[in-house]
């Protein structure tokens, strides 16, 4: 029997070992949060932990077949025997991973044909989790289509929801046997244990006949299915937003989630969606935004990403990556804000703070929080201040920012060649301060210092 390993050298070869699982990134981020996005399936369902991977994700979400079509080819199961095989191998867990449902998928619909379709895409779309063991699946409830009532609407989405745990009783989990070849990743398999898939209502933003917009929907719909140890909820944060919910106010994902916990019980939350929104507090448009860059606001996703409750949880990006703003940045944009507090930047009288979104100190509108994090002179942070100071007479021209980035652990300074790295910097790089130049009609500068980093 050796020596104990001790210390630094264990610590080591645990990293080491985390290396290997995570094909080539070490695991130093937030110890309980599992940040993803949403993947893609083509060239094999398996390639979906691949790409989770490259991206450095620890949850990811995807679709089981084509999004926008009803026929679809059914799942070998020896993809699915791959898909489980790579989950081990990198060392993703299951529980992490939340397929989403088709689009055109309405369990609440009216229609005896577009309710049988629905019904049987449910089951076998759970079917297809059991194959690849998977434990969750997310999809949107239903919509009245302005053809029933909401109370109808929720009892056709238990129903069918009732009808789909009846068709598919367990989840096939766990790989026993993996034997690695040339040819083949996964040569045989034996399944360990078993569970029951979680069907997951995704909350709505209440536009047109939606349901699920209120939490009292999705109460409504959990107590009519009979299992509900089979059911859950994933919060969608550019939903929860235009449907009324104001996370962009300090404070404002926790008051949500009290709310959530009154209504439906955080027992039932399995999953979130983290979006920004295009869309104004409470515009019921399904308009999803990069991370920073909506009206929601960089500070929220601080607040949601230090969130206790959420620990455990898969977070899934499902942003447009607008302008180079990859799922890799934002994964890791999210991950460097674990552990740090809502800043507040001084720059001579004017405090502004990122977590207030009202003008302070005596500045007026030019001490407006300008949540300008990885922002272009078009998005919509930019749009809002400039509309803002227009409505008082005023004028802007943005200037580009002017700002040097010191390299980690380098005395070299390096100056962006153009607009677009500027935007990409590291988020993750000690830079102290980011300056805007706005200019108005009277030709007086103004610099705003920001902190981005509490370092």
């Amino acid at each position: 029997m050796g020596p104990k390993i001790r210390g630094s050298t264990r610590r080591k070869r645990e990293e080491d070992d985390d290396y290997v699982k995570t094909g080539g990134k070490r695991r130093t981020r937030g110890k309980g949060k599992y940040i993803g996005a949403h993947v893609r399936i083509a060239g094999g369902i398996w390639k979906a932990v691949e790409e989770c991977v490259e991206m450095g994700g620890r949850s990811f979400g995807m679709f089981l077949g084509p999004k926008r079509s009803w026929k679809r080819s059914p799942l070998d199961p020896e993809s699915a025997a791959r898909f489980q095989a790579e989950l081990f191998l990198r060392g993703i867990d299951p529980a992490h991973v939340v397929p989403h449902g088709s689009y055109l998928m309405n369990c609440g619909s009216s229609k005896a044909d577009v309710y049988r379709k629905s019904e049987a895409m449910l089951v076998d779309d759970l079917h297809r989790c059991s194959l690849l063991g998977l434990s969750l699946y997310n999809f949107h409830p239903g919509s009245t289509t302005g053809s029933i009532t909401t109370e109808e609407c929720t009892k056709n989405i238990a129903k069918a929801i009732n009808f789909a745990h009846r068709q598919v009783p367990g989840v096939i989990t766990g790989i026993q046997m993996i034997h690695v070849t040339k040819n083949s990743l996964c040569d045989s398999y034996a399944p360990i244990s078993s569970a029951q898939t979680k069907s997951v209502l995704e909350n709505m933003c209440c536009q047109g006949g939606t349901v699920g917009g209120k939490f009292s929907e999705l109460r409504n719909i959990i107590d009519r299915v009979r299992d509900q140890s089979r059911v859950g909820v994933c919060i969608d944060t550019c939903h929860a937003f235009a449907a009324g919910y104001d996370l962009a106010a300090k404070g404002g994902f926790k008051r949500m989630l009290n709310e959530f916990d009154c209504e439906v019980g955080l027992q039932y939350l399995e999953a979130i969606h983290l979006n920004d929104s295009r869309g104004q507090l409470g515009c019921k448009l399904d308009r999803h935004e990069d991370i920073g860059r909506g009206y929601i606001g960089i500070s929220a996703f601080r607040e949601i990403v230090n969130e206790p409750k959420l620990n455990n949880i898969p977070m899934i990006l499902e942003t447009p990556t607008r302008r180079g703003f990859t799922f890799a940045d934002q994964i890791d944009l999210l991950y460097s804000m674990y552990g740090r507090r809502n800043t507040h930047m001084q720059c001579g009288s004017l405090k502004i703070e990122q977590s207030q979104g009202r003008e302070t100190g005596s500045g007026g509108a030019w001490s407006k929080n300008f949540s300008a994090l990885r922002s272009h002179p078009q998005e919509m942070p930019v749009r809002l201040l400039e509309s803002g100071l227009k409505a008082k007479g005023e004028k802007t021209v943005l200037q580009p920012p002017n700002f040097l980035c010191m390299k980690p652990r380098s005395s070299s300074v390096v100056k962006p060649h153009s607009w677009s790295e500027q935007l990409r910097w590291d988020p993750g790089c000690p830079c102290r301060d980011l300056k805007w130049r706005l200019s108005s009609h009277k030709h007086t500068p103004l610099t705003l210092r920001r902190l981005l980093i509490n370092t």
